[in-house]
C-alpha cells in the first residue's frame, strides 16, 4: 500500500511537470506567441550549452563555491550553536551581535565582500557562509535545548561522563533539528550563490546567467536558471535522504505495538543463573536514610528529618499525596540531587554524589529512542567499560530475561508499553545494581498488563536480590510487590507510617494474592490512613 502510494504521488509530479511544458510549448503555437521562448529552444540552447562545455564547467564552479562556503558555515554554526544551546553563560556572550547581524539579508553583503576581498571566490565564499551560517546555528542551539533532561539524567545513573553525553545523547537528540538547519542552509547558500555569482564573479551559473541577458539569449537564461532549480532540488533531496538514513529511528512505524504477551520468567531464571561473566544475582545492599532534609534554593523543605531503613533484598513500597517529595527522594539516592541535611549510606558507604551501584526506572522510562534495543540495554555496560564479548553476552541474557529475544534489533517507539517497560528493567538490571529506585513505573500501562509486569518485575528482582525502593500511586500495586508499604507526609517531622506487608510472605518470588481477604484489608488501613495525611 505504502509503495503504491509512492508511485501515485511521483507519477502526479510527473503529470504536473509534463503538463505546464506541454502548455508552454502551446503558448508558442497561436497567433500571438510569448515573447518567452519555448521550452523546446530552452531544451536545445541546454544541450548546445552541455556540449561546448559551458555549463559543465559553470555548474562546477559554483558547486565549489557552495561547498567551501557551506563548510564554514557548518563549522562555526555547529560549534556556536551548541555552545549557545549547553552554556548560558556563552549565549549571553554572543547573542546579542549575533541578533543584530541575523536581520541583514545575504546579498546586502555583496558590497562589502568586493571591498575587502575583491572580485574572486573569497567574496563568494563569504556571501554563501552568511546566508547558511544563521539557518544551522539557530537549529543546533533549538535542538540541543530541548535535548530532554530525563536522557541526561538516565545517562548520567549509568556513568556517562561529559563526553558520552556528547556523543550519545545530545548529538543524536539534537540531529533532527541540525539536519532541519542543514536543509535551510544549504537551500540559501544556493540561492545566494547565483546571486553573489551575478556582482562578484567572472565564472559560475549565476555570472553566465548575467551575461546571456547582456545578450538576450533568453533561452540560455532560462536553461540556467532551470539547471539551478534542478540542481538545488538534487541537493536538498540528497541531504533528506541522507536524513533518512541517518535517523531511521524517527520513520519507524509501531507494527510491533500490541498487547504485552505472557513471559515465563521463572523458566528463564532457571536458565540463565550464569551467562558468561554477568552473574545474574548481584545481591542487595542496605539502605541507611538519617535525618534526611531538603528543599529547592533555600526555600520550604520538601523533605524534613527522613529517617529510614531498608534491609538487603528488601522491596519497599512508598505512597504519598502529590508533592510529598517521593520522587525527590529517589533523585536524592540517584545522586541527581544533593541533600541539604543528613546522610544518605549503602552499606555504610555515603551515596549522597553519585553511585555505581543505584539503579533507576524513570516514570517516563527514558529509553533512548535513537538506540535500538540492544544498545538500550548495553548502554550501563558500555560506560563502564567492559569488553564487547561481556556486553554481548550480557544483553543476550537480559533481553531472554524479559522474553524480548526477537527485538533486539528494534526501536523503542516500535514497542507495545509494556515491552518498553521490560527494556527499561533490562537496561537498569545490566548496571548491576545493589539498589533499585522505580519511580512508577506502571502507571501509564493499563490493568491487565499492569498486574501481569508487577508479577514479572517482582520474579525478576527477588531472583536478582536487588535491594527495591519503589514510589507509587497504586495502593494495590503496593500491596502486591512490597515488603513494607510506607505514607510519606509533606513538611512534618516523622513524616513515615510504615505497614507491614502480611498480604504475602517476605523474600518469596510470588506477589500477594489479589483476591485474599488479608491483600484487601491492607489496602483499606492504607487507604483510610492516605485520607488523613
Amino acid at each position: 500500500m505504502l509503495l503504491n502510494d509512492k508511485i501515485i504521488s511521483y507519477l502526479i509530479r510527473l503529470v504536473s511537470v509534463t503538463f505546464l511544458l506541454v502548455l508552454l510549448e502551446l503558448l508558442h503555437t497561436g497567433e500571438h506567441p510569448s515573447f518567452l521562448p519555448a521550452p523546446s529552444s530552452v531544451a536545445k540552447a541546454f544541450f548546445d550549452m552541455y556540449h561546448d562545455g559551458l555549463l559543465v564547467t559553470s555548474v562546477i564552479e559554483s558547486l565549489s563555491r557552495v561547498f567551501y562556503g557551506f563548510s564554514a558555515a557548518l563549522l562555526v554554526g555547529l560549534s556556536v550553536g551548541y555552545g549557545m544551546g549547553s552554556y548560558p553563560r556563552f549565549k549571553d556572550a554572543v547573542v546579542l551581535p549575533l541578533e543584530m547581524l541575523r536581520p541583514i539579508p545575504p546579498i546586502a553583503w555583496i558590497p562589502l565582500a568586493i571591498i575587502v576581498f575583491g572580485i574572486s571566490n573569497l567574496s563568494a565564499y563569504f556571501v554563501i557562509f552568511i546566508g547558511a551560517l544563521f539557518p544551522i546555528l539557530t537549529n543546533t542551539e533549538l535542538g540541543v535545548r530541548q535535548v530532554r533532561g530525563g536522557y541526561i539524567e538516565a545517562a548520567k545513573i549509568y556513568g556517562a561522563s561529559d563526553l558520552n553525553l556528547l556523543r550519545h545523547i545530545v548529538l543524536p537528540s539534537a540531529l533532527p533539528s541540525i539536519f532541519s538547519g542543514i536543509v535551510i542552509g544549504l537551500g540559501f547558500s544556493w540561492m545566494v550563490v547565483v546571486a553573489a555569482e551575478m556582482v562578484a564573479a567572472n565564472s559560475g551559473l549565476g555570472y553566465q546567467i548575467q551575461l546571456d541577458r547582456q545578450l538576450l539569449r533568453l533561452d540560455r537564461v532560462i536553461a540556467g536558471m532551470v539547471t539551478i532549480g534542478v540542481l538545488g532540488y538534487m541537493i536538498i533531496s540528497a541531504v533528506k535522504m541522507l536524513e533518512w538514513y541517518s535517523l531511521p529511528w524517527l520513520h519507524v512505524r509501531g507494527t510491533n505495538r500490541r498487547k504485552t504477551e505472557n513471559h515465563n520468567v521463572e523458566k528463564e531464571i532457571d536458565m540463565l543463573e550464569d551467562y558468561g561473566r554477568f552473574s545474574f544475582y548481584v545481591g542487595g545492599s542496605k539502605l541507611d536514610i538519617k535525618g534526611l532534609y531538603f528543599s529547592y534554593s533555600g526555600n520550604e523543605y520538601i523533605i524534613r528529618d527522613l529517617s529510614l531503613k531498608v534491609e538487603h533484598g528488601e522491596i519497599i513500597a512508598i505512597l504519598g499525596e502529590s508533592g510529598s517529595g517521593k520522587t525527590t527522594l529517589l533523585r536524592l539516592l540517584a545522586g541527581l540531587e544533593k541533600p541539604s541535611k543528613g546522610a544518605l549510606k549503602l552499606d555504610g558507604i555515603d551515596i549522597s554524589d553519585r553511585c555505581a551501584y543505584v539503579s533507576m526506572l524513570f516514570q517516563n522510562l527514558e529509553l533512548f529512542p535513537w538506540k535500538k534495543i540492544q544498545r538500550n540495554i548495553s548502554f550501563p555496560l558500555e560506560m563502564s567499560g567492559e569488553t564487547n564479548n561481556h556486553i554481548d553476552a550480557a544483553v543476550k541474557g537480559l533481553l531472554r530475561l524479559v522474553g524480548l529475544e526477537n527485538k533486539a534489533s528494534m526501536y523503542p517507539p516500535q514497542l507495545s508499553g509494556g515491552q518498553q517497560q521490560r527494556v527499561a528493567l533490562a537496561r537498569a538490571l545490566a548496571a548491576k545494581p545493589q539498589l533499585l529506585l522505580m519511580d512508577e513505573p506502571f502507571s501509564g500501562l493499563d490493568m491487565d498488563t499492569r498486574e501481569r509486569l508487577q508479577d514479572e518485575f517482582h520474579q525478576i528482582l527477588r531472583a536478582s536480590g536487588t535491594t527495591v525502593l519503589m514510589v507509587t500511586h497504586d495502593i494495590h500495586e503496593a500491596c502486591a510487590m512490597a515488603d513494607r508499604i510506607f505514607l510519606l507526609k509533606q513538611n512534618i517531622n516523622g513524616m513515615l507510617i510504615s505497614f507491614d506487608n502480611d498480604a504475602k510472605q517476605k523474600k518469596l518470588s510470588s506477589t500477594a494474592d489479589r483476591t485474599s481477604m488479608a491483600f484487601h484489608e491492607l489496602s483499606d488501613k492504607i487507604r483510610e490512613n492516605m485520607k488523613n495525611l
